[in-house]
């Protein structure tokens, strides 16, 4: 009894020892924490998953170079298991910590408007780095991947310009495909081409023969995707059984990551498109550098993608902002945020003054057996994000975006969305088909990421 009581009398002077020194540690010393939430479990991990590699490579770099204000960087590295509550609740528990200075990570949309509430509720603040269908800005967030005007739009034209005229949506169940498709309905129409159907692959794969088979009986000249996750293995399965062949039918994914496609199969994906602001191939000394230290840390045949680079590139730019500001209080490091800008590994990066969403450079390419992508086009510089496209008012894309989520959600319709444009231009205004040309970037802050 006498030996319990002395183990119990150890263990709370340990305690209290180590507690001690933790409050002994002058509070300006503590580290700064790095909440990262992304599926490392579920459909959405091939793609997610590996994102996490790119935030520690930052960390690490950021660290080697003395921290920030004095003070080392640590990650809390949370599993979002792809379920937009699992986000959600990942999210408040790391901002009820207040060691907690910004949040990294979210994949779906479904995921980033889970997450909203609660980064409101605290007053934190989010690095997104996955593309979306934009329609979206917050004090809240920083939206580092790719409106559509920056992916979508570029990969139409692409395909216009090469002739095609007949083109077909595929998407998953969910806001996200079906925001980004009602966007893409009107590009479509805008450029005077035809869309010939729209086909949405379910949660568990039932149906996808079928599926196959409606798209074949359409006849499009160029499919567009945004299947999201493993869900691009069984619909590309689904697509080849039927007959459909990348290589006299267009396929041009707008989700598909280098990784995935590594984890997937590259067999499966031979011939298709992909867009995004970077691939492995481009070919500058930012990359080469970038790839480099990838590789040091992945191995030498590491397959890196877009939303690797982006969320790199989004943690190195934070921090770059937390330097110039002194602190990290979010609403300081956001006003910090604008107009910061590095030499990318896929071109300029800069986030933009007034809307915090990414200026970045376009890229198209072919995926080949071995997963490798060969460039095709891009735009040669940074093309500007249009978070809410002009051929609507804001208010009108709030709610076409409530008429979505009602029709997707079985909800009662909010909003106006009556009011809807049957046609988003009046007849004989559309744009030219011609690839969208990027223009000059904003006047950056000099004060770039290293």
């Amino acid at each position: 009894m006498r030996r319990v009581a002395l183990i119990g009398i150890l263990v709370l002077l340990v305690v209290a020892g180590a507690a001690a020194a933790w409050l002994l540690i002058p509070r300006d010393r503590e580290p700064i924490r790095v909440g990262v939430v992304h599926s490392l479990t579920g459909p959405l991990a091939v793609s997610e998953r590996p994102i996490v590699d790119a935030y520690r490579l930052a960390a690490e770099q950021i660290n080697a170079e003395g921290g920030l204000l004095g003070r080392p960087l640590v990650l809390d590295v949370r599993d979002g298991a792809s379920r937009p509550e699992v986000f959600a609740s990942e999210t408040d528990s790391l901002l009820r910590d207040p060691r907690v200075a910004v949040v990294v990570g979210g994949w779906s949309g479904e995921a980033r408007r889970a997450m909203l509430p609660v980064l409101e509720r605290h007053d934190g603040l989010l690095l997104y780095p996955a593309p979306f269908q934009g329609l979206a800005r917050s004090p809240h967030v920083v939206h580092l991947g790719a409106t559509p005007n920056q992916e979508l739009g570029p990969a139409l034209d692409w395909a216009i310009d090469r002739g095609a005229k007949r083109f077909l949506l595929i998407g998953s169940e969910g806001l996200s495909s079906r925001a980004t498709n009602r966007i893409a309905q009107d590009m479509i129409q805008l450029r005077g081409v035809t869309l010939v159907g729209e086909e949405y692959a379910s949660s568990d794969g039932r149906d996808l023969r079928q599926l196959a088979e409606r798209v074949v009986r359409a006849g499009p000249d160029c499919i567009v995707s945004t299947v999201q996750g493993e869900e691009n293995a069984a619909v590309m399965r689904a697509l080849r059984d039927a007959g459909v062949d990348p290589s006299n039918m267009t396929i041009i994914s707008l989700s598909l990551t280098e990784p995935a496609i590594r984890a997937m199969g590259a067999d499966l994906f031979t011939g298709c498109m992909l867009v995004g602001g970077y691939f492995r191939s481009v070919d500058l000394p930012s990359n080469r550098r970038f790839l480099g230290a990838m590789r040091e840390r992945l191995g030498p045949d590491a397959a890196v993608g877009d939303a690797m680079c982006t969320a790199y590139l989004g943690l190195r730019l934070w921090a770059s902002a937390v330097r110039d500001a002194g602190r990290v209080e979010p609403r300081a490091v956001h006003r910090a945020m604008r107009g910061r800008h590095t030499e990318g590994p896929g071109g300029p990066f800069i986030i933009d003054p007034s809307s915090h969403h990414a200026w970045r450079t376009v890229h198209l390419g072919r995926v080949r057996t071995d997963g490798e992508i060969d460039l095709v086009w891009d735009s040669g510089t940074p093309v500007a994000p249009v978070p809410f496209p002009m051929w609507r008012s804001e208010r009108q894309w709030k709610s076409m975006l409530n008429e979505v989520r009602a029709s997707v959600e079985g909800t009662p319709q909010g909003g106006d969305s009556s009011r809807l444009p049957a046609s988003p231009v009046p007849a004989g205004d559309a744009p030219s088909t011609a690839p969208a040309t990027p223009v000059a970037a904003p006047a950056a802050d000099p004060r770039s990421a290293p």
